[in-house]
């Protein structure tokens, strides 16, 4: 994956996400990538974008997060959607 012009935030989400926590060998891509922190200091637009290059490339398949605020988590959300972005979404048996 060419990062190239990218920060260094999203540049450390896709190495966290797939090099530093690389998939066992018997598989090629993480199910989920459960963010727990929100980096307030890098847009949503750059870490989402980062997290749909990874699923569009078979290497994620979906994406999660926690301890957001209301008001961040309510951005992000918006950003998603007005960007088709992936946003996070409960599980539900038709979606595993």
């Amino acid at each position: 994956m060419d990062l190239a012009g990218q920060n260094a935030a999203v540049r450390a989400t896709y190495h966290t996400v797939y090099r530093r926590f690389r998939p066992p060998p018997a598989t090629d891509h993480v199910d989920l990538y459960h963010r727990i922190q929100d980096d307030p200091q890098t847009p949503l637009e750059e870490t989402l974008g980062a997290y749909d290059r990874l699923i569009r490339q078979g290497k994620l398949r979906f994406i999660g997060a926690s301890n957001y605020s209301g008001e961040r988590l309510r951005a992000a959300l918006e950003t998603s959607r007005r960007n088709s972005l992936p946003m996070s979404r409960p599980f539900s048996r038709s979606t595993i």
